[in-house]
This record gives C-alpha cells, structure tokens and sequence, in this order.
C-alpha cells in the first residue's frame, strides 16, 4: 500500500472521527474509527523524513501549517491540530538521525533545555499578563512548545518509536502494541489507582497539596493522560482502539503514489472548519469566529 493510499485512509478515519466529534447526535463509535487516523499520519512522517529530498523544508512545512492551524484553533478554541505532533515527530527525528551518539545526544539535550526554558518564560509571562486562551494557541505553536500537542507528547514518542523500528516489522509491531497497552493501562483502574498513590505520597510530604504533585500531574497531562479521567473503563477512554491501525501500518511498501501532498495540507484544516460550521448551525458547537 502507497504512503498515498494511507494517507488517504486515514483522512476517511479522522473524517469519521471528527462528525462524531462536530456533528451533535452522532454515535460514540465514530470516535472509535477515528482512532486509527492519528497513529497512520504520525507512522508516515518518520517514512517522510526518509525519503524527502530536503528535509529542512518539510519541517518548515510542517511548521508552518502547525501555526496556520492555531490560528483556527484560537478562533474556535478547539483542541484540533494534528500538525502540531507532526512537527515534533519530525524535528525529534532530524535530531536522532545525527551521524553520531555525541551529536545525537547534543542534539535532544539541547532540545530538551529549550522546551524547559520555554516552559518557564511562557509561565512567567501568563503569571504577569494572563495570556488569553485564543491567543495561547498560536504562541505555543509559533515558539515550538510541547505544550499544545493534540493528544500530548505520547503520540510524538510514538512516532520517533515508529520511525526507530521502521526496518522490523516484528520489532515494530511488538513495540506499538506495548505503547499502546501502557496507554491503555495507565486508563485502568490500576493506572487510576497508581496515579491516586503517587498523587497522595506526594501530598503528604507537604501536608496538602504541593508542587510535587502538581508538578506529577502536570507531567501526566504532558504526555496525553488525564489523571482525573484514569479508571473511566475502556470504553469511556478508547484511544487504545488506535492498536487497529498496526494493520494498515504494515500493509505499506514504500511506494509514494500521486504526488499530491498540498491537498492534505489544506484538508485538514478545510473539513474541520465545515464540520465545525455545521455542528454550530445545528446547534451543537459555539462559533468563536467572526
């Protein structure tokens, strides 16, 4: 299957996904389907960043429809942007695929200190001016932030897993299927109940609530789990339905197909936009633009 043809199909997912999530009345299982879309986008990066003939552009691409996107985002306040995982699979990658360990550890150690930098300067500037929501989006995507990832910094790990095993399909499906047992694990009562034991250790190192445990749970938000929603069952919390993309994953061959990328670019953000419409007129949504 061409990396065309993924495409594709996981543009009929996340359509799938985003009535469900748009369009007032829908079924909670279009929202199932839709789990398959993410993971078969972030899968084709780490092939893309192979197989690009400037790499430098394509991150530059994917940059700057992560920025487009706030801006929609802000206007409608909506969660919505997957450019925004796309790009930091792929600049972490760029970064991996340095011609030595030396380098490639530089590399993540200096990207790790700016988005911790980053991370503080945002904080104080919220604490002195209160940056409004509408505005925050297309801030956290313009500085490169971690912090406005759609679904948090596992689908990015994710990726970069994706892109490591690319070459061993054995390796590769063992690997995804862990991550996304541990992703479902972490929504188990187990998961809710090792959350609740750190949360309350950490509390009670402090007599109440600390930083430690705002910190513990900051970082667990950080990664795309909600510590107060763990325990919900998993079919309150089904992004673990994501392991059903494996399949389509591995049915690729390296193909390209019709060279047509410009059309997914501007897709994602066109259909989420009519949907968005759509479920507004009908009385599902509040429209934030105009």
């Amino acid at each position: 299957m061409t990396s065309f043809a993924l495409k594709v199909m996981a543009c009929v997912f996340m359509t799938i996904d985003h009535v469900g999530e748009f369009i007032p009345g829908m079924p909670i299982e279009l929202r199932w389907i839709g789990r398959l879309a993410g993971p078969i986008f972030i899968f084709l990066v780490g092939w893309s960043c192979e197989f690009t003939h400037d790499r430098k552009r394509y991150l530059l691409r994917l940059y700057v429809a992560s920025v487009a996107m706030s801006a929609i985002q802000g206007g409608l306040l909506i969660s919505n942007n997957v450019f925004t995982n796309l790009f930091q699979t792929a600049l972490i990658i760029s970064l991996l695929s340095a011609p030595t360990v030396h380098r490639k550890t530089r590399n993540i150690a200096l990207y790790i200190a700016y988005q911790v930098g980053l991370m503080v300067v945002l904080s104080v500037i919220d604490s002195i001016w209160s940056i409004p929501e509408s505005f925050a989006y297309p801030l956290l995507a313009a500085t490169g932030s971690i912090f406005n990832l759609e679904g948090g910094l596992f689908y990015v790990l994710l990726g970069v897993i994706l892109w490591m095993t690319r070459e061993h399909k054995i390796i590769l499906s063992a690997s995804y299927i862990g991550m996304v047992a541990a992703y479902a694990l972490a929504y188990s009562s187990i998961g809710a109940r090792f959350i609740q034991l750190v949360t309350g250790r950490l509390m009670g190192m402090s007599g109440g609530p600390s930083h430690l445990s705002f910190i513990f749970n900051g970082l667990l938000e950080l990664f795309g789990i909600d510590p107060f929603s763990a325990g919900g069952g998993l079919l309150a919390n089904y992004q673990w339905m994501m392991v059903f993309a494996l399949p389509f994953m591995l049915l690729y061959d390296r193909r390209r197909g019709p060279g047509i990328k410009w059309f997914f670019y501007a897709y994602y953000p066109a259909h989420i936009v009519a949907l968005y419409g759509i479920g507004a007129l009908m009385g599902g949504t509040t429209l934030a633009l105009g």
